[in-house]
């Protein structure tokens, strides 16, 4: 496994991050639980950069703002807007999916 490996290397010079490595490793590899046709997705950061890039094109766009509370304000509106983009079905995986069968989301 290559992620103890990986903590075993790292023991010798930063113990601590070894430590905490190893401890989170089901968090780490909780992706393997998805469907397969998941792993693509799941491992790729496109959505974050895209997402980094629409914020950014955005704030050249107003230019200069006033203060950082405007800088914020900005922010959340478009983080609201894409929130609104998943929850209409616009999303990057499909949760019905994963989730198939599954009694705690109450899905047939």
């Amino acid at each position: 496994m290559y992620l103890k490996h990986l903590a075993e290397a790292m023991e010798s010079m930063l113990p601590k991050a070894a430590e905490i490595l190893w401890e989170a490793k089901d968090d780490i590899l909780v992706y393997k639980t998805f469907p397969n046709e998941h792993h693509r997705s799941i491992n790729s950061v496109n959505p974050l950069e895209r997402l980094n890039r629409e914020i950014r094109r955005r704030e050249l766009v107003v230019d200069v703002l006033p203060d950082q509370s405007s800088d914020y304000h900005l922010i959340v509106t478009i983080l609201i807007n894409v929130d609104k983009d998943w929850r209409s079905g616009r999303c990057y995986i499909w949760l019905r999916k994963v989730f198939k069968n599954s009694l705690i989301l109450g899905w047939k």
